[in-house]
């Protein structure tokens, strides 16, 4: 008797909750077989309900397509390459990062993004005569190089959790420095620029339906003694329409 009214308790509650679906169809089929075991009802009901959440979730991930833009903050890293010299000099090559990026996620797996970032200013002071891959002068000057870049990137995504995945990202970039130079009582202007690859590494986590935080580190340029990386860690947040 307890048996029955455990069965017919649990088959009117999936009723209410699921009127037509699996897990309600699972469990009329337990009673339609005249299975005695609550436990196994139960165990049956558990089963395809996780499976359904899971059939679910998966749903889900596959139909996140949609545009984003997004903002993020740091600091970078500007290395010039080998520098010989022959007085003293110093160089500071840190400074702030931020980034504004629009883009459009093509799936779960695959999104693109167009960038752009302003990554601060390199500092060279120099008694003497100096060089670099970046930088000459045959006696004592100073530099401010303010940097700047836009970006075209790829990003692969590897989904770890429904709000978690771990981010591949490749590209390009076109990058331009502004130099301030003053060597012997003059001031000069130079522009440099080029276009380098991009790539990184980040972590990105589902806050809300629509917002993400992301968590990165890039790089952008050749092997430093070719004259030009730049490396960015960042911390930002997407809105996703």
């Amino acid at each position: 008797m307890t048996d029955h009214i455990y069965r017919l308790t649990l088959y009117l509650t999936l009723s209410l909750v699921s009127a037509t679906g699996s897990v309600a169809e699972t469990i009329y089929s337990c009673s339609a077989t005249n299975q005695n075991s609550y436990r196994y009802c139960k165990q049956l009901m558990n089963s395809t309900y996780r499976n359904e959440k899971l059939a679910y979730s998966g749903a889900n991930r596959n139909q996140e397509t949609s545009f984003y833009i997004g903002v993020s903050a740091g600091s970078s890293h500007l290395d010039i390459g080998k520098i010989t010299a022959t007085g003293n000099y110093t160089v500071d090559p840190d400074d702030t990062y931020s980034s504004v990026h629009l883009g459009y996620s093509l799936s779960e797996n695959l999104s693109l993004d167009i960038n752009y970032a302003d990554t601060g200013e390199l500092t060279v002071i120099s008694d003497a005569a100096f060089a670099s891959d970046a930088i000459t002068s045959t006696g004592a000057f100073q530099a401010k190089l303010d940097h700047q870049s836009i970006g075209l990137n790829g990003t692969v995504h590897f989904p770890v959790t429904d709000s978690l995945d771990l981010q591949l990202t490749a590209g390009a970039k076109y990058w331009e420095i502004n130099a301030d130079l003053k060597l012997n009582g003059d001031t000069l202007q130079q522009t440099l620029n080029g276009v380098n690859p991009h790539y990184g590494i980040g972590v990105q986590y589902e806050v809300l339906d629509n917002i993400k935080a992301t968590i990165s580190h890039g790089w952008t340029g050749t092997d430093p003694a070719n004259g030009y990386m730049l490396s960015t860690t960042s911390a930002g947040a997407s809105i996703h329409f």
